[in-house]
């Protein structure tokens, strides 16, 4: 009796080869599948990863379209539950599933099924992104509110415990609510309204009252008033100045350039191209044709038969400099008049944002 054994990449078969014998004296070999004993059955993966791994083989997507892959296989995987820990420090650039060895799959789903039962764990990057990824196309969720409900928790909890998924996640959470067309209010912190409205404020400043127009100036300005000791003792007398001196310098440019002084400092309308998800392993599942998402009046995404761009009011969404430079100017005078200590020397400012000031 002859025995060998077949290995491929992820599961073992094993053969015995029995001699049989002919009518004409000679000996024949034919193999014959040994039962695997429970003992080799016990280390062998659940059914389930052989059956993914079989949605990319031999898939007219494998070679040209990782993501489409990777949305096929974590629905299959969507209800899985795993219970096989995987120790080691894991670190892969765009985590999915195929990219994992075995060891490292079972890992992930293991951290996953603890994670859905109540147990959050820091665990690899990797394995955060790759949850993060499913989480992008639903994977786990009845509805696209459901969907965004465990994307603001895991990142509200997780990044607690690993702050590297901020620089990804509140972009994507933006992404989110605009791909599935979701209301603004519930993501205002993460597509920059704040921004939007002080903008608006700045532009309208002759028909904004001083109650909006001085916190936009305050919001948009590099320098922040809000540590300096005039503003903490003389609040209303700085936000008089400023807004007093903003509308006059408002009205000489729009005067002489037929612009607000707003384009100046933040640019012109803008609109560039826009990919949701950037930087994530996201397949885009949905098919959009003059699709608008309005986030203000001054920011607003368009798809127009798969294609997605950003049209904006302005050019840069960054704390202003120019404008810093005026509201250090307004903080300089406030206490060379009422003798705050320490006083600030001039900076930068212009004679012409002096004059308004005074």
């Amino acid at each position: 009796m002859l025995f060998f054994q077949v290995l491929d990449f992820h599961y073992q078969f094993y053969y015995t080869c029995s001699m049989k014998w002919v009518e004409n004296h000679e000996y024949y070999y034919e193999d014959e599948p040994i039962r695997l004993t429970p003992e080799r059955a016990g280390n062998l993966p659940p059914k389930e990863y052989r059956k993914m791994r079989e949605l990319a083989f031999g898939s007219p997507f494998s070679r040209n379209n990782d993501a489409k892959i990777f949305y096929l296989q974590a629905r299959y995987m969507e209800r899985f539950e795993d219970d096989c820990p995987y120790a080691q420090e894991l670190l892969h650039y765009f985590p999915t599933y195929q990219s994992l060895s075995m060891a490292e799959l079972r890992g992930y789903f293991t951290w996953r099924t603890r994670l859905r039962h109540g147990i959050l764990e820091k665990t690899s990057l990797s394995y955060a992104y790759l949850y993060l990824y499913e989480l992008l196309h639903q994977i786990g969720s009845e509805t696209k509110e459901d969907g965004l409900d465990a994307l603001l928790w895991f990142y509200e909890h997780y990044s607690a415990l690993e702050p590297h998924i901020r620089r990804y996640a509140r972009r994507w959470i933006a992404d989110y609510a605009i791909y599935y067309n979701l209301p603004v209010e519930q993501v205002r912190d993460y597509v920059n309204a704040d921004f939007d409205e002080a903008l608006i404020a700045l532009r309208d400043c002759d028909s904004a009252d001083d109650e909006a127009l001085f916190p936009a100036i305050m919001r948009l300005s590099s320098y922040h008033l809000e540590k300096s000791k005039a503003y903490k003792k003389y609040p209303d007398e700085l936000s008089q100045v400023l807004c007093r001196a903003y509308r006059g310098l408002n009205a000489r440019y729009a005067g002489r350039y037929g612009r607000p002084y707003s384009q100046k400092l933040f640019g012109n309308p803008a609109r560039v191209w826009y990919t949701p998800f950037r930087s994530a392993v996201f397949f885009g599942h949905q098919k959009f044709d003059h699709y608008e998402y309005r986030v203000s009046p001054v920011q607003c995404y368009r798809c127009e038969r798969d294609q997605w761009s950003l049209e904006r009011g302005y050019f840069s969404s960054l704390r202003d400099r120019t404008l810093g430079v005026f509201v250090r100017a307004a903080d300089r005078l406030i206490r060379e008049a009422y003798g705050v200590k320490p006083t600030l020397k001039p900076g930068t400012e212009t004679k012409t944002m002096v004059r308004f000031l005074s």
